[in-house]
């Protein structure tokens, strides 16, 4: 009796475990549709900004989150309310006994506004890193360059990818967690009497 609900248990976790990896990716990790990763929202402003001043926001959010806004932004349209950017945000890859690899993330953030609500999205994720060579007997094996899509990383099964795709969500989820805050901030109109 023992024996059967053992190999109940683990046929079940192994459906489990199955069901987690549609299509290589694994389910929960990342958002993804249609096999790409994107992150994306519409959010309601709690103090029912009009469009103009919701474009603002988003405008301001891309000078303080990026080091030179006008390099990020690839389209402003202020009449639409649209504003997109490619930026970059820096992970640390943790390789093991390698020890850490500092890693950039390309990405693109688009932002569209309406009044009251917002709408973010964040994709086309791509990893950057320049990978060391090395010796393997007499042998010497040079480095490259990598430059990849984060969706390479999320359908491997190595777990230093699992745990480079963990760190890239968190760093995503800052992102997002920013925008909002600054998204939801009620700018004061008063002049600066200096």
């Amino acid at each position: 009796m023992r024996l059967f609900f053992l190999l109940s248990g683990i046929v079940l976790l192994s459906s489990v475990n199955a069901q987690k990896r549609k299509s290589g990716f694994e389910e929960g990790l990342m958002p993804t549709t249609d096999s790409v990763v994107i992150y994306s929202g519409v959010v309601r402003v709690s103090d029912s900004a009009s469009k103009d001043i919701l474009y603002e926001r988003a405008k301001r959010f891309f000078v303080e989150i990026y080091k030179s806004a006008n390099d990020v932004i690839q389209l402003d349209d202020k009449i639409n309310g649209e504003i997109i950017g490619k930026g970059i945000f820096k992970v640390s890859m943790n390789m093991g006994i390698i020890g850490s690899q500092p890693t950039s993330v390309y990405h693109t953030l688009s932002i569209a506004v309406k009044d009251g609500r917002y709408r973010y999205e964040i994709k086309d994720l791509i990893v950057d890193y320049y990978s060391e060579g090395s010796r393997i007997g007499s042998s010497y094996i040079p480095g490259n360059q990598v430059h990849s899509p984060i969706e390479a990383y999320l359908s491997s099964k190595m777990n230093v990818h699992r745990r480079y795709c963990e760190a890239v969500d968190a760093e995503v989820k800052l992102t997002i967690t920013a925008l909002e805050n600054a998204m939801n901030k009620i700018l004061t109109t008063k002049k600066n009497d200096w």
